[in-house]
């Protein structure tokens, strides 16, 4: 079976234990997070994806699964190995803030050294 790589964007919910007046909750924050994965699953309520998948693609390691209602958008990913310096999706660059083009680790070409796989000094 294949397995689409996939980047998840999500909100979670906001949790706040203390006292808070009605005008205080407006300013309750909803955390947006990113994950990327492989997609297992999905069906219109849920969505499975595991972060790691076996050679043998018979078992999978940390696997998170979301309610639909949390997704806010799913790219799909060209599959790559990490460190080629493929850019293949647009979002603020990890290290610069810019808007562009980003590998699957989130940096731009011009954060990205192919000599170090990595970021440049």
């Amino acid at each position: 079976m294949i397995y689409k790589k996939i980047k998840v964007e999500w909100e979670d919910i906001t949790f706040y234990n203390g006292h808070k007046n009605i005008t205080e909750l407006d300013n309750l924050i909803i955390e947006k997070y990113s994950t990327i994965g492989y997609q297992i699953k999905k069906d219109k309520n849920f969505l499975i994806i595991a972060l790691t998948l076996r050679e043998d693609k018979q078992g999978f390691t940390d696997v998170y699964k979301f309610p639909i209602g949390c997704i806010k958008k799913i790219v799909y990913l060209k599959e790559m190995k990490v460190g080629t310096g493929i850019f293949t999706y647009k979002e603020n660059c990890q290290d610069c803030k810019k808007l562009s083009l980003v590998d699957i680790n989130g940096f731009c070409k011009d954060c990205y050294t192919e000599e170090e796989g990595g970021l440049k000094e």
